[in-house]
């Protein structure tokens, strides 16, 4: 892309919109002083003469793992609402994939946070089936019409920490300065059920009957037994987790090589390319801006100090 865009959509797997939907809302007005204007799709503006960031935060917890596009932020009907709503002529893709093991993971986390009672493989019956192949996505994407790149920027970058996931995928807007990330000094990251939280979970869940009991028990889980999302210890066997990551190596090697030809093609090929993920990024300690200094007494004040002193000394 030979100018900046003009439209950035975001389409996040899993947390990945969540992430930055939340982030952005903390970024408003930096970006607004950088020239940026942010939305939450479906309710766009028009672009005008600003660039526009939409985003997107993520879907209920699919159950059909063939349906690749349910556990997307965004489909591409509603990118192409997106774009023709917003009159974009120069627009950019952001798409955050997440490996397909730590995917379903989370979703199957996430179902559980709603009062699902089953196992994983209750859920997922097909999990070490092929049919996460984000491929297409990659290619439905670049088809739509106004489309002009498409950028993956991968949800495992958020290893290096939310805030440096959330800076690369501002640094995809080519702001002519640095986007100052010291608003989300303050930032509560989105969160999710940790492992004692999922075993929590899980045991009461037959024993809940009412949509109001199962919401008691999620808000108490999540407020005592949670963790930062992109921090959550992983909850399945090794044997399960490599039977999905080798049913998948084919098909994610040919997508980094199409859509993303920067990165490896083994990037979720095991642990090595989480690594080399984990390792593009370096963590971001961002600290509150300094509070405005106190103002300092004017030419005429001070002044009038010196003479009040002055005669003071005079008078005493």
């Amino acid at each position: 892309m030979s100018r900046a865009p003009d439209l950035v959509v975001h389409v996040g797997l899993g947390a990945a919109g969540t992430l930055l939907t939340s982030a952005a809302a903390l970024l408003g007005a930096e970006l607004a002083r950088q020239g940026v204007r942010c939305a939450q799709a479906p309710d766009v503006p028009s672009v005008g003469g600003a660039p526009l960031l939409v985003t997107a935060a993520a879907p209920p917890p699919p159950t059909d793992p063939s349906d690749a596009w349910a556990f997307c932020s965004l489909s591409p009907d509603e990118v192409g609402s997106v774009i023709e709503r917003s009159g974009g002529r120069r627009v950019r893709i952001l798409f955050s994939p997440e490996r397909q093991d730590r995917l379903l993971e989370r979703s199957y986390r996430d179902a559980v946070a709603g009062g699902y009672a089953g196992t994983f493989a209750e859920r997922y019956p097909r999990a070490a089936e092929p049919l996460l192949d984000y491929g297409p996505i990659a290619r439905a994407l670049e088809a739509l019409p106004g489309v002009a790149d498409l950028q993956v920027v991968p949800l495992e970058y958020v290893a290096a920490g939310q805030i440096a996931y959330v800076g690369a995928l501002l640094d995809t807007l080519e702001c002519d300065r640095p986007i100052d990330l010291r608003p989300l000094a303050t930032w509560r990251v989105p969160r999710e059920y940790g492992p004692r939280g999922m075993g929590i979970a899980l045991a009461m869940a037959p024993h809940l009957d009412t949509d109001a009991d199962r919401q008691k028990v999620a808000k108490y889980v999540m407020s005592r037994f949670s963790v930062p999302v992109g921090a959550s210890p992983r909850i399945l066997p090794g044997p399960d987790r490599q039977a999905i990551v080798h049913a998948y190596r084919p098909a994610n090697r040919k997508f980094f090589a199409d859509h993303a030809p920067a990165l490896s093609t083994s990037s979720y090929g095991g642990r090595t390319g989480l690594d080399m993920l984990a390792a593009t990024l370096s963590p971001v300690v961002v600290q509150p801006a300094a509070p405005p200094a106190a103002p300092r007494p004017t030419a005429r004040r001070a002044v009038r100090s010196v003479l009040g002193r002055v005669r003071r000394r005079l008078l005493g």
